[in-house]
């Protein structure tokens, strides 16, 4: 039998011959991962930041910009909202400014929604059912190590938004720090989606969204148009108190879509 001194010196032996080397935490962390329990994981984180996303105020800026092929804007839509509570504790979102317009492209309801969304959490636990979500690797963003997922539609029921895209979950406290993809709809017809790239930040210690850029190219059967889309959200505050449990019963007064349909409809 070794004695204690005896596996201490052979240690110290084999690590000073190169036989023992530390192996780096990225790569301890890979042995071990678990693609089934971290989606387990960051989807009830998702439904958790739903939750606490419903109670905060903020103030949102959302620019769209058709593009010459010089990549400098030839029409432009900026529109400026706020997101607060009304008296009977509503949550609501009011526009605060909507300037110019775009002829070229027919912004729908749905995109506005997309883009204004009031609750921006699609992958909530209570919604996996209705995804395929495939585990693609490990990639570092800025300064975190982080899990990436591709995510389908496994079913759509009519009437529902879903995302297709890829999303970037945080190794350490498996949230999700960055999503890129665009909205999916079982009858979405002849409207064309941009690909969205969304980035979150802490607030409060929750991880929200808070910077979104699309920049594309849509095709449609008589041309094509190049779209460039950024939204912003800042100036987040909790609201007290608390709003009631339960359904998120938004008042919305949102800008409307275009009123006469140009040559391409989205």
């Amino acid at each position: 039998m070794i004695q204690p001194n005896r596996l201490l010196k052979l240690y110290i032996l084999a690590a000073c011959m190169g036989g023992l080397v530390a192996q780096p935490a990225s790569e301890r962390r890979q042995e071990r991962v678990n693609p089934g329990e971290i989606v387990l994981q960051f989807t009830a984180n998702e439904k958790a930041l739903s939750e606490a996303f419903r109670q905060y105020t903020y103030t949102q800026e959302a620019r769209f910009q058709i593009l010459r092929r010089d990549g400098t804007a030839y029409q432009e839509r900026h529109i400026v909202a706020e997101v607060g509570f009304n008296e009977e504790g509503q949550r609501e979102l009011k526009t605060i400014s909507d300037k110019g317009g775009l002829t070229f492209l027919q912004l729908t309801q749905r995109d506005l929604d997309y883009v204004l969304d009031l609750d921006p959490f699609e992958l909530t636990s209570d919604k996996l059912d209705y995804y395929r979500v495939a585990y693609k690797g490990q990639e570092q963003v800025d300064e975190l190590d982080t899990y990436v997922f591709e995510v389908r539609p496994r079913r759509m029921d009519a009437g529902q938004r879903y995302f297709e895209g890829r999303i970037w979950v945080d190794q350490e406290s498996l949230y999700v720090v960055k999503t890129k993809g665009k909205p999916v709809f079982p009858e979405a017809g002849d409207e064309k989606f941009p690909e969205y790239e969304t980035l979150r930040q802490q607030i409060d210690g929750h991880w929200f969204p808070v910077w979104s850029r699309a920049n594309q190219i849509l095709f449609f059967t008589a041309n094509s148009v190049h779209l460039n889309v950024l939204t912003t959200r800042e100036d987040f505050q909790k609201h007290e108190p608390e709003a009631p449990s339960g359904e998120d019963e938004t008042k919305r007064t949102a800008p409307q879509p275009n009123q006469e349909p140009p040559p391409n409809r989205r």
